[in-house]
């Protein structure tokens, strides 16, 4: 009966011992714990910080696109513009010489009669 006492008391020896040095160990890294979470609190600024610039970034980027889009736009209907420019000049010299455009031999006989 003696060794059965005996193992009863090292059972609970050693339970008391786990309990002992898993407190200690919990303690002891209470430490890393609290630094590893202020880092993640750290990381997730930074992310936070990275996700509003990219936002701005991206806005950015659309106005600049839409800004190019209509100077482009501005500069194709200039461009458009002055190639007319020729042709309206034509139809008009030739209105105030009298040249009919699309037939210029009625234009010149018309013009002979007058």
């Amino acid at each position: 009966m003696f060794i059965v006492y005996l193992s009863l008391v090292i059972v609970i020896f050693s339970l008391a011992y786990l309990a002992f040095r898993a407190f200690k160990t919990y303690k002891d890294m209470k430490p890393a714990l609290k630094s590893l979470n202020e880092t993640s609190v750290r990381l997730q600024a930074r992310m936070e910080l990275l996700k509003e610039e990219t936002t701005h970034l991206s806005q950015t980027q659309q106005a600049i696109t839409d800004d190019v889009q209509l100077k482009k736009e501005s500069v194709q209907y200039t461009m458009d513009s002055v190639k007319a420019v020729p042709a309206s000049f034509k139809q008009v010299w030739h209105a105030v010489k009298g040249i009919n455009v699309k037939n210029p031999a009625v234009s010149a006989t018309k013009r002979d009669q007058a």
